[in-house]
């Protein structure tokens, strides 16, 4: 295909996604709301809600944040996975100190074999053994790990997955 068919069709697809809306998928400004020389205030969890992040590393050059992963209403979702397979994923917002500009990655943390998907947005995933990331990743995730499992282990509350089989369970004797 030549470039300049290809070219008027990239063209396009970048004003309807400047045009029509936000674009929280990449971790853009749209997922951020940034306070004082570009801190995030405001961040986007994995259900499209904002939160107050939560910081989870910070050195000389980065200050990285998740979204609130200690709400009741994120530890409903992830609950059952991390309790039975030790698994969990969230957003991990890093914050360049010199640059004041924002980025996102969705990690997907394994805890019980040590690795983790580091999701970049527009460059794609990767599995890592999380013992052989930088020290500032490995740090941040164990930090995020802790935090999940004591909020875990505190939660006694209904999980996602027993309210979707108690709405099935219901549905289904009504249709009888």
């Amino acid at each position: 295909m030549s470039l300049k068919r290809v070219f008027p069709v990239l063209v396009f697809l970048a004003m309807v996604t400047l045009c029509l809306g936000q674009d929280t998928t990449t971790g853009g400004p749209d997922s951020i709301i940034a306070g004082p020389f570009g801190v995030p205030y405001m961040v986007m969890d994995e259900g499209g809600h904002w939160s107050v992040p939560v910081k989870v590393f910070s050195n000389t050059n980065v200050e990285m944040f998740t979204p609130n992963i200690t709400l009741p209403g994120w530890v409903q979702w992830h609950a059952v996975e991390f309790r039975q397979k030790g698994m969990y994923f969230t957003y991990l917002y890093i914050y360049g100190k010199h640059s004041q500009g924002t980025t996102r990655e969705l990690i997907y943390v394994d805890t019980r074999a040590n690795t983790a998907i580091i999701e970049v947005p527009l460059l794609g995933s990767e599995r890592v053994n999380i013992s052989k990331l930088p020290p500032p990743y490995i740090s941040t995730i164990k930090q995020i790990t802790a935090i999940v499992t004591k909020e875990v282990s505190n939660y006694h509350g209904p999980t996602i997955q027993a309210r979707a089989i108690a709405f099935q369970n219901s549905s289904s004797r009504r249709n009888r």
